[in-house]
C-alpha cells in the first residue's frame, strides 16, 4: 500500500502513519527513511529555509512519526512475548554518518541527523517500559543507482577504508537486524564501508 504527506510537519507525520497502518491493517514496525535537502555547500551559505526543511523532515517528522507510531502499537497490539520479553512494536530511523561525524558542506543536515541519532536513545528510554524498541541505521555512501549527486558519492567513498561504497542490500540487513533482534534498542547501527575510520 502506498500513502503519501508531508512528514515535515507533527500532523503530517501522524497523518502518514495512521494512513499507512489503516491500509495494512495494523502497524508492527516503522522504518522512517524521508531525508531533507542533502545539497552540498559551506555552512555561511545556508539559510534559513535550507536549514528549517533538513530539521522539519529528519528530526521533527521522526519524532512525531515516532510518537504515532508508538501509539497505535499501544492501541492495537497486546504485549507479544517473544524470547521471554514483552514487545509491541519497533521503531527504526535511517540515520546517517554524516550525524556522528562532521562534514563541511552538510552542516544543516549533519546537525539534523544528530538531533535523530540522539532521540532514537531518547525515546528508547521513555518507551521501554512500554514494550517498544527504537534503533537507528547509519549508512555512509550507498551505492544507488538513482544518485543525483554520484560523482561526491563516489569520491566519498574513495576517502573510507574499504575504498568502496555500502550496497543498499547491507542497510537493509542492518534494519533487518534492529526489527528482529529483541535484545537490540537505543543503538545506531554504522553500516558505511568503513567511512568514520578514514574521516
Amino acid at each position: 500500500a502506498a500513502v503519501t504527506g508531508d512528514v515535515g510537519t507533527p500532523r503530517g507525520a501522524a497523518t502518514v502513519v495512521v494512513a499507512a497502518a489503516a491500509a495494512l491493517g495494523g502497524l508492527d514496525a516503522l522504518v522512517f527513511a524521508a531525508s531533507g535537502p542533502f545539497v552540498p555547500r559551506p555552512p555561511e551559505d545556508i539559510d534559513e529555509t535550507a536549514w528549517d526543511a533538513s530539521f522539519d523532515i529528519v528530526a521533527k517528522g521522526f519524532f512525531f512519526a515516532a510518537c504515532a507510531a508508538r501509539d497505535l502499537f499501544a492501541g492495537t497490539h497486546p504485549p507479544a512475548a517473544v524470547d521471554g520479553g514483552v514487545g509491541r512494536g519497533v521503531i527504526v530511523a535511517i540515520t546517517d554518518c554524516l550525524g556522528l561525524q562532521p562534514w563541511a558542506n552538510f552542516a544543516a543536515h549533519g546537525a539534523a541527523k544528530a538531533a535523530q541519532i540522539h532521540l532514537v536513545k531518547e525515546l528508547a528510554r521513555a518507551w521501554a517500559g512500554d514494550g517498544v524498541r527504537v534503533c537507528g541505521v547509519a549508512p555512509g555512501p550507498v551505492d544507488l543507482e538513482d544518485d543525483e549527486h554520484r560523482a561526491a558519492t563516489l569520491r566519498a567513498a574513495a576517502e573510507t577504508s574499504d575504498k568502496r561504497l555500502v550496497k543498499p542490500a547491507q542497510v537493509v540487513a542492518a534494519v533487518k537486524l534492529c526489527l528482529e533482534n529483541d535484545g537490540m534498542t537505543g543503538a545506531n547501527v554504522v553500516v558505511d564501508a568503513g567511512s568514520l575510520l578514514s574521516s
